[in-house]
């Protein structure tokens, strides 16, 4: 079943065995933690990932693809775990990169969005958490200092449906690879 959302995301996907760590470091938290979104759906993440741009109003990948399609590689360093205070906190882990932040500001500069926050901070949501939980993990560097890089990202479309933007060349990827060893 697809579901409908009211506005589109750009995410970069955490390769599987380091989103399989952050679903389990999720698990440190006690379900009483947990924010219960509503009786299907409780607060942990489960596809971890790197939120790019949220608010989009668009079911046009291809337009999309046009304007990030020759982005380059993303690379990004995982931070200290820390938390979002708002009326339900989030349990996240920092991310530092200097290409996410210029990503997010591409597609802000080309595509009419719904920006709820004005200032973009990258990061990983571990989990939506009751107010004031989850204080005992803030500062935890079980992720600090993990370089990964991004060489496409998903757009989940406001229809629900998704699609892979690649962001670079196949023969890019491969120059990429042969320079890091």
């Amino acid at each position: 079943m697809i579901l409908s959302y009211s506005y589109g995301c750009v995410m970069a996907m955490l390769p599987e065995k380091l989103a399989a760590k952050v679903r389990q470091f999720g698990l440190l938290l006690d379900n009483s933690e947990i924010y219960e979104i509503d009786d299907d759906e409780q607060g942990r993440e489960d596809e971890p990932h790197i939120t790019i741009k949220y608010g989009l109003k668009t079911n046009n990948v291809d337009e999309l693809r046009e304007v990030i399609g020759g982005f380059g590689v993303i690379r990004a360093t995982l931070g200290v775990v820390s938390r979002f205070e708002n009326e339900n906190d989030v349990l996240k882990i920092e991310v530092e990169s200097a290409d996410l932040v210029e990503l997010n500001k591409l597609i802000s500069d080309n595509f009419e969005c719904k920006d709820s926050f004005p200032d973009y901070t990258p990061h990983v949501t571990i989990a939506y958490v009751n107010k004031g939980a989850g204080k005992d993990l803030d500062g935890r560097t079980d992720f600090a200092g993990i370089d990964v890089d991004f060489y496409g990202v998903v757009y989940s479309m406001p229809d629900g449906s998704r699609d892979m933007i690649d962001l670079v060349s196949e023969t890019k990827v491969a120059r990429e690879i042969l320079w890091r060893i």
